[in-house]
Parts: C-alpha cells; structure tokens; sequence
C-alpha cells in the first residue's frame, strides 16, 4: 500500500490561493465588503451550484488556474432515469464557483470498443514536468464494462486520448471483471502525486462474495502513462463489504489518512480516519452529510478544504424525473481523527448585511419553485431569487422542492451601504399588493428615509421595473427588502444599477467643490465618531479636531485620500491619547489644492 509523505497529497492543482477568499465567502459571507461598496450594485441571488439546463450533473472534477475555476463532468438528459449512458465529458468555468460560463464539450465516446457506450467521472490534474493537463476518466463499453482511459490537454478545453487506451484493466485473476459479461467495475479515478510517481485510486470489486467485495484498487505510473497493475488499498469490511466504494477523495492532513467517499446505492457522503490506512476499518466510518459523488479540493495546501458533490432534486413532487447539480461548501476538519463537518455556504450574506425573521430561512429560492406547484412562472433569472413565502433553498440545503413556507412568514434584508455612481436601478419585483408591507426600498444611509419604492401588483410573476437615480448619485444608500405582512409576500431578483451614460442622461458631475462633508456618525457619539467625506478625485488630506476655543485636540497628519467614500475614526481622544471631554467639537477636513470644509461634533459622557 503506498502512504504519502507529504502532509497533504499533492494534487497540483496549480494556482491556489484564491481559495481561502472563497471559504471565507462560503463560512462567513457577512463578513466581506465591511466598508460601503463604490462600484455599481448587482444583486442576483445566485448560489454556489453549477446547473446544466436541461441535464442532470454527475460525477464531477473541479480544478483552479489562474483565477479561473473549471469543473469537468458527465451529464445525461434530466428525462433520462439513471446516470448510465453518458456520451460526454463536459466543461464550464467560473471565477467564483457561483456564476458560470456556458458548459462546451471537451471530451466524447469514440468508435473503440472500450468506449464505445460512455465516458464517466473524469479526474483532472496538472503535470507541472509536461506543463499541461491530464484526465483519467472511466471508459465503458457497449456491455457496460469499465475501464479507466486517459487523455492530456495544453489549455483544458481542446484534449487529446491516449493511444493505447485503456490505461487501466482490472486482472480478472484478483478483482470481478469478466469483460465477455455485461457488467464489471472498473471507475471513479482519484489522481494524486508523491515524488517523482503518479498514484490512481479506482473502484472495483473482488469475487469473495457472490455480488462482489467493495474495493479501492490503487496503481503507479512514473508520467501518467504505463500504470502499474492494480492492486488492493482498501477493503470494505463494514456492514454493507458488498457495496461498491465511490467518488473516493484520499487526504493526509496532520499525520491522519482521511478518506472521503459513498457506497453505492446508499445515500450520503461517508468519512474514515486513521493514523494508517492499514489499519482503516469502515465499521468506523460515519455519515458526514448529504449528497452524491463527492470531492474534496484544497486550493491553498491545506489551509481550507471545499467539499463539492451532486445534489438531486424531482423536478415536480409527483414525478419521478429527478435533475441534478452540484454544490459547493467548506468543509471544516477538526483535530485528530474527528469526523470533519460540512459548513453550508450562506449566499445572502454576500450582499447584505442584515437577514432576519422566518421568510428568510431558504433563500435565495431555488428555481421556479411556485411553478413546481403548477402555479405561474415567477419569471426569474438564472438560478435563485429572493421569495418570503417560499422554502427551497435548493438540493442539500434547506426546505424541498415546490414546498411553501407561506405568506404567514415575515423577515427582510438591509444590503450594506452603497455609493450611487450609475444614473438607474432595474429590479424584478413581483408578489401581493401590499406597499406598506411587502416591498423593496432604496433607503438614505444616513437619514433612514425612503428614497425610492417598488412593490408587487397582486401577480407572484416579477416584472421590471426601473428607478431613476439621477438626482441621487454619490447619496450613500442601502436596500430594504421587506415582508411584514402575514397575509402577503414579496418576490425579488436581477437588482442592476446602470451606469451614468453622458448620451441618454442629463450630465452629472462628480461633487464640487473637491471635498464634499457627509457629516459625522454618530453624532453625537461616545467615544468613537466617524468623519464620512466625498473626494473628487485622489488627493491627499488631513483632518484636525479642535475645541470651541480653537485648541488642537487631535489631528490625522496627511492621509492618501481616494476618489469617491472616505472614512476616518476619532476616538474620542487628545493627542497624548487621554479621553477628550464631554461636549461640542469642531472638525476641519483639508485637502491638498483645495479650501478646506467644517463642521461641527459632538462626545457625550
């Protein structure tokens, strides 16, 4: 049995560190964007699925390059009722795991009679020694027997086969393969690197019981090409040896082997430690959470693991069509052999900062869900969109397909604050014809006004509607997304801010003079207050506090000021750091070139 000596098993994924923004995102979305957001809105309620239109996705392989993440994998019709008869391995890319580009084929069956019936469950990495890709993927011929095959790409998109595919052929002496039968299991590769030799993990079965031993069969390879022949790494000795091991992810993580894997035919993702995988036993394997065809990725040598796996979903209650997707969350790995946990990804806190009440708890809505119910398309756009009355969240997340929390639910959102810099908002809305109650506003950061409002009309199907902002631009703002109704409720989704356009607007220009005050908050505050000004460009600038007799309190020195928000604490203190008084302050904001602007402040006890 091979054991690595790495901390981790090298994947080669290549470039790696825009993972840790992604589980930050995933585990503690509110967190990003602390300050207000300057660049134009965009509001969309996606999550982190990849959907094929028309197709459920399976077995699946996520790599990241260049800032660019790319998943591989095999799909078949959603009418279709089993996964079997796929005749391509696909290919879509995405920047954040949550928007995704057009899926293009990369991959297909071939004349060979190897390959002749499906291509499954590709595994790609990079060989940084060739510098280009490597895919092994599973191979099945006209009787569905399984081979493993491999192919090789300069740019992931345009691949090349080996040509003395298969690559890998169980040995009919040590595992159940009879390729003259009508079924032998041969799939799922697992790709890692030690040193200088590749190593595969497979699926297959042995012949000690009459349906056949589930087995892990690992093999060696010094460029991808001439594998060993398998041999056993791990036995399934648990209550069910006759369950087939897939989708197998092996991690060495702190000195403990961690395999992540399902059984076939029993739901649910499966986790087994050990200090050794000698010594592994699946009596104490345990379920980790929901979901098919698991993978486990780290993009940062192991500072973050993301657990990616297919969730299926019928496409109506009553039918027995099913559609599948893949998602993706942190996975959370504790100290020794601890089962690791998977922390769901929290999609509306991307965007706002406040999420609060029952109406709240599966969204974003994923899909259409009213029209599961046979009731009229809520009309949305791409994959999710906020619904207070709705409960799915999508497959392996909260509520289930075409359920119906009710317009009894109540909640709302408050987006975090941001600049007007575009000339118009657009917005699907629909839902009841409740203005007070059911609604969408563009509030005043500072004064908590309404500045402009949208509702629906009595019809669930959104419809847009468009806000002009001309009069608005460089207010700082936020949106409130409001059901405080028990006999109503509200659909949102595609919140777009244009841009100013100089040829269909009436020209705004930035503020003058160069420095415009936004006025202190909290005022008055204790200790803490924050001076909120407007530059029209980047300048440097100081800022200075003074006492009603014209001492200096405190000042800044110069600052590198940036066009648009800008932001600077007092504390409440003088300049040898003592706490400043109780009482009226004057504040004077300078800028380089420019008259400076005053104003006044106040610190209660």
């Amino acid at each position: 049995m091979a054991v690595p000596s790495v901390s981790i098993l090298h994947r080669d994924r290549s470039v790696r560190r825009a993972f840790r923004r992604w589980s930050v995102f995933a585990a503690i979305g509110s967190s990003l964007l602390a300050g207000p957001a300057t660049a134009l809105l965009r509001i969309d309620f996606e999550q982190a699925y990849f959907a094929h239109p028309g197709m459920q996705v399976w077995d699946f392989c996520l790599v990241h390059h260049q800032g660019v993440y790319s998943i591989f994998y095999h799909a078949i019709p959603v009418a279709r009722p089993y996964p079997s008869q796929s005749d391509h391995i696909w290919r879509a890319t995405s920047e954040d795991l949550v928007h995704w580009s057009a899926p293009t084929t990369v991959l297909s069956v071939s004349n060979a009679p190897h390959e002749s019936l499906a291509v499954w469950s590709p595994d790609v990495i990079y060989n940084a020694s060739a510098n280009s890709w490597w895919m092994a993927y599973t191979s099945v011929d006209q009787s569905y027997n399984q081979t493993i095959s491999v192919a090789w790409s300069a740019n992931q998109q345009t691949w090349g086969k080996y040509l003395d595919n298969p690559a890998i052929v169980p040995d009919p002496d040590v595992f159940f393969y009879d390729p003259a039968g009508d079924w032998s299991v041969c799939r799922d590769p697992f790709l890692y690197r030690i040193g200088s030799l590749w190593h595969i993990l497979v699926s297959v079965e042995t012949p000690d019981l009459p349906t056949g031993r589930g087995v892990l069969a690992h093999a060696t390879a010094p460029e991808m090409l001439s594998w060993t022949p398998l041999e056993v790494f791990a036995v399934n000795d648990g209550a069910t040896p006759d369950r087939i091991l897939e989708s197998s992810s092996y991690i060495v993580r702190d000195g403990i082997h961690h395999l992540v894997f399902v059984q076939e035919g029993i739901p649910g993702v499966m986790h087994l430690a050990s200090t050794d995988p000698d010594t592994w036993t699946f009596a104490d394997a345990d379920w980790i959470g929901l979901g098919v065809a698991p993978e486990v990725d780290t993009f940062d040598d192991g500072d973050h693991f993301l657990l990616s796996r297919v969730g299926a979903f019928r496409v109506h209650p009553d039918s027995t069509t099913i559609h599948c997707v893949a998602r993706f969350d942190t996975l959370l790995f504790g100290g020794g052999l601890a089962h690791p946990t998977i922390q769901p990804a929290t999609p509306l806190a991307r965007d706002f900062a406040v999420i609060e009440g029952p109406a709240c708890s599966a969204n974003p809505t994923f899909g259409d869900n009213p029209a599961r119910r046979g009731e009229p398309a809520v009309g949305l756009v791409g994959n999710g969109y906020f619904g207070s009355a709705e409960f799915f969240q999508g497959p392996l997340g909260a509520g289930s397909p075409a359920n119906r929390i009710g317009d009894a639910a109540e909640g709302f959102l408050e987006s975090r604050p941001f600049t007007i810099a575009g000339d118009s908002l657009s917005l699907l809305v629909g839902g009841t014809d409740h203005p007070d109650h059911c609604f969408v506003a563009l509030m005043d950061a500072q004064a908590d006004t309404v500045l402009r409002l949208a509702h629906g009309t009595g019809n669930p199907t959104m419809v847009r509607q468009h806000w002009d902002l001309q009069d608005l631009r460089w207010r700082e703002v936020y949106l409130r997304i409001e059901d405080s109704d028990t006999t109503g409720h509200i659909n949102v989704d595609d919140i777009i801010e244009s841009p100013y356009d100089p040829t269909t607007a009436a020209p705004l220009a930035a503020p003058s003079p160069l420095v415009r005050d936004l006025g202190p908050a909290p005022n008055p505050g204790n200790p803490r207050v924050t001076l909120r000004f407007w530059l029209g460009r980047p300048v440097e600038y100081r800022v200075a506090v003074h006492d009603l007799r014209g001492r200096l309190i405190w000042n800044t020195g110069p600052q590198a000021g940036q066009a648009g928000l800008n932001r600077i604490d007092w504390d409440g203190v003088d300049l040898g750091g003592r706490r400043a008084p109780a009482g009226v302050y004057l504040y004077r904001i300078s800028p380089a070139e420019a008259p400076a602007t005053r104003g006044r402040l106040t610190l209660v006890p």
